[in-house]
């Protein structure tokens, strides 16, 4: 007798869209923090992330889509109303509905108290962040069940000083992840989408500024479940495989959508895995090639492995 084989599932993942040319600002949306972003805008951010390449990315998953899109924050530059309706738009032109995409918020996204005060990522990206499970003051964290997987959604982006794009899961947060995992719709393959990696920096300055400053606790509450998290921020193609106690942890990071980079690793792309009944069964990047007009299709980086005792 034949057995058929069942196709793996596959889960995209997509971050850092950081779309330029899509606001006006007015002096008062100038104010302290917001000054000095805008002033990286004109002079760094609008030349090197482009709306254009956003719209490519999201061309090529309505071309080949992917069972589930995970996007994994910083949808906007400063903040304001006019890019989280732009990113927001973008989304829709993947094709894909509510309930095929998962969404977290980054740094970008809690930019100024402002904007988390106004709460501009629930009214934009809520639709992507339901819960089974929800909590009666806040989205985060989320539990979502979807066929073959589930997802958990964390925030860890909150408003920072002017120098700094840390984040934050907070101790409230981080209960309540382990109480979710105990809910009986969190069942593996088991994903943990975050905005910030949990591995450290090698720099302890750089931790301070741009670091999860709770990931070893985070890290510590998933062990034991098998996990795979997966993470924005750093712009770049990341695979960590974590030894804990209680077995291992991958964890894997992805490019901006919208980086120009011009070769470099960070050029614009994203990665797609794929999960079978066993879970993670490998993936792929898709990173955009300005020159052949397509993107290339390469494999993930190597794992690199550490132990979770040695991580600060």
């Amino acid at each position: 007798m034949l057995v058929s084989a069942v196709a793996p599932l596959v889960v995209a993942h997509v971050s850092d869209l950081h779309p330029t040319g899509v606001a006006r600002f007015r002096p008062a949306d100038l104010v302290t923090k917001r000054g000095l972003g805008w002033l990286s805008l004109v002079l760094v951010r609008r030349r090197r992330h482009r709306f254009d390449r956003l719209a490519r990315v999201m061309d090529d998953l309505h071309r080949d889509p992917p069972d589930h899109l995970v996007v994994g924050g910083d949808m906007v530059n400063l903040g304001v109303p006019e890019e989280f309706a732009a990113s927001r738009e973008l989304l829709g032109r993947s094709g894909l509905p509510p309930e095929r995409i998962s969404a977290v918020p980054g740094n970008h996204d809690r930019y100024t108290s402002d904007a988390y005060r106004r709460k501009l990522f629930e009214v934009y990206f809520g639709a992507f962040a339901r819960s089974v499970a929800p909590f009666p003051d806040d989205l985060f964290p989320f539990l979502q069940s979807r066929p073959g997987l589930t997802v958990i959604g964390l925030c860890s982006g909150w408003p920072a000083s002017p120098i700094q794009a840390r984040g934050t899961l907070g101790a409230r947060q981080l209960e309540r992840l382990a109480e979710l995992l105990r809910h009986p719709a969190a069942r593996p393959p088991l994903l943990v989408a975050i905005h910030h990696p949990p591995i450290p920096y090698e720099d302890p300055l750089r931790q301070w500024l741009n670091g999860l400053h709770d990931g070893r606790a985070l890290l510590e509450i998933l062990a034991g479940t098998g996990a795979v998290i997966l993470h924005g921020h750093r712009h770049l193609s990341l695979h960590w495989e974590v030894e804990t106690p209680r077995g291992p942890l991958r964890i894997l990071g992805v490019p901006s959508a919208s980086d120009r980079g011009g070769g470099s690793p960070r050029t614009a792309g994203y990665h797609r895995y794929r999960f079978g009944p066993d879970g993670f069964a490998g993936g792929e990047r898709r990173i955009w090639n300005p020159v052949r007009g397509a993107f290339d299709i390469r494999e993930l980086p190597a794992a690199e492995r550490v132990r979770l005792e040695d991580l600060r």
